[in-house]
């Protein structure tokens, strides 16, 4: 794979791993980017901390004000979701854990994220 090709490693560090699930610690110091990567199976995210991540939604430049006991749900359906990265624009680092649900995906097209409330996300103006 060369550097440019998105990984389908969703964290920093493979903290688990047996035949149903997977789960990744994601660790970004401040101003940091993760590595191009892709969502192949259906997920759950989970902040411990407070964090401020810019990501990109539908395309768009995005913010992410991310509370602590932020927890999300997405499916990606068949094909897995498009290549992305995120980046730590706050002043501390930022750490969260993702839990990969493996096998099939349980829906026939990725959905939104499902969470429960705790962040909010804006829309950079470009």
């Amino acid at each position: 794979m060369s550097a440019s090709e998105p990984t389908t490693n969703v964290g920093t560090t493979l903290l688990f791993e047996n035949e149903r699930l997977r789960v990744w610690e994601l660790l970004l110091v401040p101003g940091e980017t993760c590595a191009s990567h892709r969502h192949l199976h259906d997920h759950l995210i989970v902040y411990a901390e407070p964090a401020t991540i810019r990501a990109q939604l539908d395309g768009r430049p995005v913010l992410q004000h991310v509370e602590d006991g932020l927890v999300s749900y997405r499916a990606v359906g068949p094909d897995g979701l498009p290549p992305h990265q995120i980046t730590n624009v706050a002043e501390r680092p930022s750490r969260h854990f993702i839990v990969e649900l493996l096998g099939p995906s349980i829906s026939n097209q990725a959905t939104a994220h499902e969470h429960n409330g705790r962040g909010r996300t804006e829309l950079i103006p470009q």
